[in-house]
């Protein structure tokens, strides 16, 4: 349930602040009564173009909290950028979630994610990246590394082990998601992945 509390003045533009509410917020991830976007907005009467800005809000995801802020140009392009902030954030109770496997272990995320485009069409005109730590990660569970067990089969490598990374690299650009590296550490063992 989505409901909006807008204040704003008429002219040649439309122009206001107010709040949105999504109520009964409850997914496998999240669990909240109400989640409140303070937001302001333009809209312009002669061709219904305008921009919807949204203030940093707070929500608790997966043990963890999101921290988001936004805006959005529309009209005869659309604009688009995102900032959300992650703490925390159990890796595999929001893995599960979003449809992936429930066996990817545990881990506790934290970062930045940044999106945006311009004169965006399809999803190859959206631009991110995401700059972080996965914390207490079982990395041998996640896919691709989990197929290193059976080659590299060594008292090191197991697929319970917990790493630590120092930094979680991923890019968006023109579809694909590359990494430039990276790096999770054991007090045994060093993984360094990069690709795309």
């Amino acid at each position: 349930l989505i409901q909006a509390r807008l204040m704003g003045r008429i002219g040649r533009q439309i122009k206001g602040r107010g709040e949105l509410r999504v109520a009964h917020l409850q997914t496998p991830a999240i669990d909240a009564r109400a989640v409140d976007f303070p937001i302001s907005y333009v809209l312009n009467r002669t061709d219904f173009g305008g921009k919807l800005i949204a203030r940093r809000s707070s929500v608790r995801v997966a043990n963890g909290t999101v921290a988001s802020e936004g805006m959005i140009e529309f009209g005869q392009r659309l604009n688009l950028q995102i900032e959300s902030r992650f703490s925390k954030v159990d890796f595999g109770q929001l893995a599960k979630a979003a449809g992936g496997d429930s066996g990817y272990g545990r881990g506790k995320l934290s970062g930045t994610l940044k999106i945006r485009g311009k004169a965006i069409r399809t999803a190859r005109d959206l631009d991110g990246r995401f700059l972080g730590a996965l914390e207490d990660a079982q990395a041998f569970r996640l896919p691709v590394l989990n197929d290193l067990i059976s080659f590299a089969n060594t008292a090191n490598l197991n697929a319970t082990a917990d790493f630590d990374s120092n930094t979680i690299d991923l890019r968006l650009s023109n579809g694909v998601v590359s990494t430039p590296g990276i790096v999770l550490r054991s007090d045994r063992s060093e993984v360094f992945v990069r690709g795309r």
